[in-house]
């Protein structure tokens, strides 16, 4: 049960009902658990015999800290520095001096990224794009088809087919973003989640990242290690990094120096935590303009889809994108 048969979650691998990880020349197998209200997660070193459970019971908008808790008692009982987990973004190096120069250089970032897809003329040739692949979700047996669709000026929708299980939408139909799925039926979006999505569904938004984000600013170089088309973690590459404040809840940017892509965006809450993220990859040129083909999004799960076909200025009626009735 604990031989390793498929790719898990970053580093992990996936045997049966366990998870395997190798850290510094160790093997733990591990298994977490919980839903609204708790959480648990066992881990097993049995090369020391040692075994590590956390368990919490927390507010459902609070961030669970059981991960971290057991790495540390990890650490302190094989007699490592009792470091956190895992940081997924290490701190960002030669920054400015000063407000101008940061907001000067992010503008600088942005004309290569708005280069690097086409040019500002063969974006605005576009109004509308449709796109489907497959999905798959790392550590869970959860995959099928996906359609992605967008229509100027703000219109957005993903939709995830789950065979014998129901469908998976989340949309903004210009005004009222919104989310479906079987377990929590139809649910719409508010606050901070309703100005990101607003945001994300402007058709136009690589040619928009100043005027959505006012406070943009450049924070630096910053090594990340971003995500590979089987999930896994690649080595970590030098990426340049945009940060916009938004009243203490940031919203980060990151590009690769060598072509100005955009290749991750993340949220964080007020304590600095990762809330979410999405890596884009393997991009590709579709009627005159780069389209991400592989597109990670990193919450609760890591859901990757991969696209297999991209049409632009395709016909899509607006009814597509309304909110479902309750």
């Amino acid at each position: 049960m604990q031989r390793p048969v498929v790719p898990g979650l970053g580093k992990l691998q996936e045997a049966i009902s366990w998870f395997v990880a190798e850290d510094q020349g160790r093997r733990f197998v591990l298994h977490s658990g919980g839903d609204v209200g708790f959480e648990s997660l066992l881990v097993l070193d049995q090369q020391d015999s040692l075994a590590v459970v956390g368990m919490a019971n927390f507010a459902d908008e609070e961030k669970s800290k059981v991960n971290e808790f057991v790495n540390i008692a990890i650490r302190i009982m094989l007699g490592r520095p009792a470091t956190p987990a895992a940081t997924a973004v290490a701190q960002p190096t030669g920054a400015p001096a000063n407000t101008e120069e940061a907001k000067q250089k992010a503008d600088d970032i942005l004309a290569a990224y708005v280069t690097a897809l086409g040019g500002r003329t063969a974006l605005e040739k576009i109004n509308s794009r449709t796109a489907k692949g497959n999905f798959e979700t790392i550590g869970l047996a959860l995959s099928g088809p996906a359609e992605m669709f967008a229509k100027a000026p703000n219109k957005l929708l993903a939709v995830l087919q789950l065979p014998g299980q129901g469908t998976l939408k989340d949309g903004f139909d210009g005004t009222v973003g919104w989310g479906q799925d079987p377990d929590d039926g139809l649910v719409e979006k508010t606050g901070l989640e309703l100005g990101t999505a607003m945001r994300d569904a402007d058709f136009y938004q690589p040619l928009k990242l100043r005027q959505q984000y006012p406070n943009l600013v450049y924070k630096g170089s910053v090594k990340i290690a971003l995500s590979k088309a089987d999930g896994k973690q690649g080595e970590p590459r030098d990426l340049f990094a945009l940060e916009a404040p938004r009243n203490g809840r940031p919203r980060s940017f990151y590009f690769d120096p060598r072509n100005g892509l955009l290749v991750r965006s993340e949220e964080k809450n007020a304590n600095g935590e990762i809330d979410s993220a999405e890596e884009y990859d393997d991009y590709r040129e579709v009627d005159g303009a780069k389209v991400p083909f592989v597109i990670h999004h990193l919450e609760k799960f890591h859901i990757i889809i991969k696209l297999t076909e991209v049409k632009q200025n395709a016909a899509i009626d607006d009814e597509v994108f309304a909110k479902p009735k309750q």
